[in-house]
């Protein structure tokens, strides 16, 4: 009977030992070819893995990198604090550095990366132990064109919205100076046909065209203080805001309850626009989509910020507006949009809540450091 021939251990592991070394060369060359920036980090944050994409970014060489002290080859990290996020990796925690700002010392270039960060383990069952944190491993992403782009996006609705505020403005001024006024001497005109002793049936025509021209000057001006108030520019926000409402009630026949302080100190005039913006568009939305028979609005001042309120009890927004309010929804509406444009051009924060029933809408915007709070 024939014998099978041994295998000597040597002989066995060669074949695992080409394995592994194939494995090794695949994943490198995966790593290599990524357009991320990867690196990883031993327990003393030198580096033992640094891809073509780093070479690239910090114009540092892979023989330059390895074995080096994460801070002493590129100290701006400690600098910058991204020093915790490889700490938070060595104690086994996964984290995102957002959109950190780096000016790469090598290359002179100023550029902006959201860098992950998580941990590697050891789980090779060996002298330190299965899934004990060896080291650490980050991958960057250079999001300088998003941010630029994101920015280019900003000055052009700045500036959008600034000339629909100017022309909105200048419609205004037109209105009321010009078609108001003619309005206003037509009406005239009548009251002096009157006094003519026309027939009985020419006084009944002339009193009810009388009475349609004072109509349409009081609308034509009406509208032209709903396009640009001038109480806005005049005396402030909060007379505005009361002006506002007051019309708005007459017109909708929203009850509309008023939370204002009795003072707001001074505020820019691109705050005092912005906020009365979304007041008005907030209570515009609340007339034609929330079947609200009330309405809210309350501004307060504090810890460097004022903050505008619209409050309804109606039937509220979709789901998915409310629960993404802070992303970029495409069918979030012009309104809406418009309204959220206009507080973060100033730094601000524009929130969208469901009080159930209802939908609060919210803008707070900081002020200047300096100015005193009421």
């Amino acid at each position: 009977m024939a014998t099978r021939p041994m295998m000597s251990a040597e002989g066995s592991a060669k074949p695992v030992e080409k394995q592994l070394h194939r494995e090794r060369e695949f994943t490198e060359r995966l790593v290599d070819s990524t357009v991320e920036g990867i690196f990883a980090f031993d327990r003393q944050c030198r580096f033992t893995l640094w891809n073509r994409a780093m070479e690239r970014i910090f114009a540092i060489s892979r023989a330059d990198a390895i074995g080096r002290k994460a801070f002493d080859l590129l100290p701006f990290l400690k600098e910058t604090g991204e020093d915790r996020f490889f700490a938070d990796a060595l104690e086994g925690k996964t984290s995102l550095s957002p959109e950190r700002p780096y000016r790469i010392p090598e290359t002179g270039r100023e550029a902006f990366f959201e860098v992950y960060y998580s941990p590697v383990r050891d789980a090779s069952g060996g002298v330190e132990g299965p899934g004990k944190v060896i080291g650490g491993l980050a991958i960057l992403h250079d999001i300088t064109e998003r941010k630029q782009a994101a920015e280019s996006l900003r000055e052009l609705s700045a500036r959008l919205l600034h000339s629909q505020d100017e022309e909105r403005r200048r419609i205004a001024r037109e209105l009321h100076d010009s078609t108001a006024q003619t309005l206003s001497a037509l009406a005239l005109n009548f009251a002096l046909l009157r006094k003519e002793s026309p027939s009985p049936k020419a006084l009944a025509l002339i009193a009810e065209s009388q009475a349609l021209a004072n109509q349409a000057a009081t609308d034509v001006r009406n509208l032209s203080h709903f396009l640009h108030p001038p109480d806005l520019d005049a005396i402030g926000l909060l007379p505005a805001v009361r002006w506002y409402a007051s019309r708005y009630s007459e017109r909708t026949q929203i009850k509309l309850e008023l939370d204002l302080p009795a003072d707001t100190g001074p505020l820019p005039p691109e705050v005092q626009l912005a906020l009365f913006r979304v007041m008005q568009e907030g209570l515009n939305n609340v007339h034609r989509h929330s079947g609200s028979p009330t309405a809210m609005v309350k501004i307060a001042r504090g810890n460097g910020a004022v903050m505008l309120e619209v409050r309804d009890q109606g039937r509220g927004l979709p789901r998915e507006i409310v629960e993404h309010n802070e992303a970029d929804i495409p069918n979030l509406g012009v309104g809406l949009a418009g309204m959220r444009a206009r507080i973060r051009q100033l730094g601000g924060r524009f929130e969208i809540a469901s009080t159930n029933p209802g939908t609060t809408l919210r803008a707070t915007v900081p002020l200047k450091k300096g100015a005193s709070d009421k």
